[in-house]
Formats: structure tokens, sequence, C-alpha cells
């Protein structure tokens, strides 16, 4: 389960923030990538048929950036649900990631 803690910075700004676990986000990726699999065009395998590591490894950047957004979308819905913060507007977003060496996607 992902660590959410909450912070009023100013009466009308709250600061979110959240830890999510490698397997929660290998999950997503995986998920992601099943998606995919099946409309991607990867030259040398016919439409569909190219292995899901060849399509991790060819379109990276742009899974791992598809991949982000999801889960900090997600994130922050179940957080303002769940934390019952009165959004008034669109989030903005700090990026600070942070990330472990334990896997390379």
């Amino acid at each position: 389960m992902p660590e959410v803690s909450l912070k009023q910075v100013s009466p009308i700004a709250t600061e979110l923030s959240f830890i999510v676990g490698r397997g929660e986000v290998d999950a997503e990726y995986d998920r992601f990538c099943n998606e995919i699999k099946n409309n991607v065009v990867v030259e040398g395998f016919r439409k569909g048929h190219a292995p899901v590591n060849v399509i991790r490894q060819k379109f990276a950047d742009q899974i791992k950036a598809e991949v982000s957004t999801r889960i900090i979308h997600r994130m922050t819905e179940d957080a303002i649900r769940e934390k019952a913060v009165k959004a008034v507007g669109n989030p903005t977003l700090k990026e600070d990631y942070r990330t472990t060496k334990t896997k390379k996607w």
C-alpha cells in the first residue's frame, strides 16, 4: 500500500506526497506493456507480434512517462478522496522523483 502524507502549506494550498513501492510500479509497467503490445509496430515483427521485452527496450522512455503519469494521477485522486481534500482546481505537479537502483526498466 502506498504511503501518503498531507501537508497544509497555506490556507488555500495542500501538498500531497506519496511513496509508491517498486512492486506497484512494476505491476503498472507490465499492465501498460500488455495493453499496447497488440498495437505496437516494431521493425522486424508483424504488428502485435513483437515480444514485450523488445517493446520495453524500444519504447522505454515513452513507457516510463506514461506509467509515471498513470500512477501519479491515480495516487492523487485516491489521496484527495481518502483525505477529504477539497480541490477547487487542477493539481500542480512538483516533480521530485526518487527511485531505487534495484531494477532497471
